[in-house]
């Protein structure tokens, strides 16, 4: 579920919103814990993200991915240009935390094109709870140091009563991960035939 029903076939053309709304309720029922999102910045209005809150909020979902949009080469979304401000995802999150405060928001794919590295942190100081970390489906992501980085710069610590695992050593891979990929320093000198 992305948008609202009237910007859903901007969108989809395989299924209708009335389908994927069914599909959530036929899961609630079955007993299952329900996750559906949004992805942001595909020519959507201010409107249009808060009627698709609304609409995940009557579903009773509880968790909330947003997804801000990583246009891909030879796709329509790129074709057209569309893009979203720092402004507006970071108003988003917050919204959708309002309307959604017994929910896991979680920042997902596409913020690492979408936002620059100081600013990954904004969203969680807006309200979002979580962050999808490592590589998407069709797309890179960024290292789980990295991402720890991120929560720490919000002020915040990142889940060792869910996820069991040392934040330093995370950090410390990535350190070490990105010191073997820089290239050596030049000494100037010719290769030698010895």
């Amino acid at each position: 579920m992305c948008i609202r029903d009237s910007y859903f076939p901007e969108i989809v053309d395989t299924h209708s919103f009335e389908d994927r709304v069914q599909t959530l309720e036929v899961a609630k029922e079955a007993g299952m814990d329900l996750c559906a999102g949004v992805i942001l910045g595909m020519g959507e209005t201010p409107t249009d993200r808060v009627e698709a809150a609304i609409a995940l909020q009557d579903i009773g979902i509880s968790s909330l991915p947003v997804n801000v949009l990583n246009p891909v080469e030879g796709t329509p979304l790129y074709e057209q240009g569309v893009s979203i401000s720092t402004e507006e995802i970071v108003k988003t999150v917050a919204v959708y935390k309002l309307l959604h405060p017994e929910s896991r928001v979680r920042l997902t794919g596409g913020r690492e094109v979408n936002l620059a590295p100081d600013e990954q942190h904004l969203p969680l100081e807006a309200g979002a709870d979580g962050l999808l970390t490592g590589d998407y489906l069709t797309t890179e992501g960024q290292s789980p140091g990295e991402d720890i980085e991120i929560i720490e710069r919000a002020g915040l610590e990142p889940n060792q009563e869910t996820n069991d695992f040392d934040p330093d050593e995370v950090k410390a891979r990535h350190s070490d991960a990105a010191e073997s990929t820089e290239p050596a320093a030049s000494t100037g000198a010719e290769p030698s035939d010895d």
